[in-house]
């Protein structure tokens, strides 16, 4: 799913995102970023799954990932490349809100599974990880609904 959603990112073609601005990282991304910016980070999120959900032989989860849009420089810098942020902002949102199987092809499901819905939840308007690490950061949450093999 991560590098599904980083293959759908890449295909956006946002200027200055480069292959390497656009990582995979473990849950808790903080790490050193020391890399180039504008960076953007795909994290995994917990997922979410209800007993209720599903079929008699299918298991519905809800599989989340941040995807953070960072810039270099602390909250004194908002405005710097504030229209460049928020033009990645709205396209990134485009590009996982309101998708089916048929309108969201980068995600691949071999055991059976099948994607059943992809959307997009706000997330904080700055990260408090990117704050302390003095990168202007925001997030958005993409929601991947799958109907799982039960096991």
């Amino acid at each position: 799913m991560l590098n599904a959603v980083r293959e759908a990112i890449l295909a956006l073609i946002l200027p200055g995102i480069e292959n390497n601005n656009v990582v995979i990282t473990k849950v808790g991304w903080i790490e050193p970023l020391t890399d180039t910016f504008p960076r953007i980070v795909i994290d995994p999120r917990p997922e979410i799954a209800n007993p209720d959900d599903g079929t008699n032989d299918r298991d519905d989860t809800i599989y989340n990932v941040m995807i953070a849009i960072l810039f270099a420089g602390g909250l004194d810098d908002t405005s710097k490349n504030l229209g460049l942020h928020l033009f990645y902002r709205q396209t990134v949102w485009r590009a996982f809100r309101n998708k089916t199987p048929a309108t969201f092809s980068y995600l691949t499901l071999t055991d059976g599974s099948s994607l059943l819905r992809v959307w997009v939840e706000p997330g904080d308007v700055f990260i408090d990880q990117a704050k302390r690490a003095q990168l202007n950061g925001q997030y958005i949450l993409a929601r991947f609904k799958v109907r799982e093999v039960r096991t």
